[in-house]
């Protein structure tokens, strides 16, 4: 048995708060998880609480990587893969599930979740990107199937000045945004708060208009004044004047 693992193996039988740091920060390059229990009263530095480890995987392929994740309601599977460095991951409080996501950073990448999130299933990703966000706000409803991406993954150029065509850039999703199944949420888009977007959609642009449907391939504004709430339609209708409109 090497030295590293006596050391680790006599920290865990020891200090389970102290083999987090070690293992994080000495043997993963500076690599740190920040993970927020529910009670509120303590932070488990260097990695994620032993019993989420079987729900809650992080590879790291750089350093200098910070995730920070504020315990959810219910979580299914959540997977996080460095390939570069200098990423910042955060997860803020509230979720209420996490049944099936993916997370791909590349350089530099800054990805944050906003408060009372749900989703089924999702892949984000700035996986050979440097220096580009993607944001979700607060109160948004994720379906399954769904892409967010900020970069092609492969150059496009112009074959006479070697111009780069298809940059990376940010996406931005708003406040209380509800995207159905099968959407593609590509790089440059803006999602206005309280929109919906339509199954099988692909948002390429930036909108600026909240309260709207967007649908379609590329996606487009069809109809503008709408809100969205989580309940189902008849608990709606025979509840709507308790429901507060945001």
């Amino acid at each position: 048995m090497s030295l590293k693992y006596k050391l680790l193996l006599f920290l865990k039988r020891n200090n389970k708060r102290l083999i987090f740091c070690i293992n994080q920060l000495i043997y993963k390059n500076n690599n740190l998880v920040v993970f927020f229990p529910k009670s509120g009263r303590s932070k488990a530095f260097g990695g994620v609480p032993y019993r989420y480890r079987k729900k809650i995987k992080i590879i790291y392929c750089g350093q200098n990587n910070y995730v920070e994740i504020h315990e959810p309601r219910n979580i299914k599977s959540l997977n996080i893969l460095f390939l570069g460095n200098n990423n910042r991951v955060i997860i803020k409080e509230d979720i209420n599930i996490i049944k099936n996501m993916s997370i791909y950073c590349g350089d530099s990448s800054f990805i944050s979740i906003g408060k009372m999130f749900s989703v089924n299933e999702i892949l984000i990703s700035t996986q050979r990107t440097s220096g580009y966000k993607i944001t979700i706000g607060n109160d948004c409803l994720f379906s399954r199937g769904l892409v967010i991406r900020n970069g092609d993954g492969h150059t496009i150029f112009d074959e006479k000045t070697k111009e780069v065509l298809n940059r990376p850039e940010n996406v931005e999703i708003g406040n209380h945004v509800w995207v159905a199944e099968s959407v593609k949420i590509l790089k440059g888009s803006r999602i206005p708060d309280n929109c919906v977007v339509g199954a099988g959609s692909i948002v390429t642009k930036k909108f600026d208009e909240p309260n709207c449907i967007l649908a379609g391939i590329p996606a487009k504004v069809i109809r503008t004044g709408i809100n969205w709430s989580r309940a189902g339609t008849e608990k709606f209708e025979k509840y709507k004047d308790s429901f507060i409109i945001k």
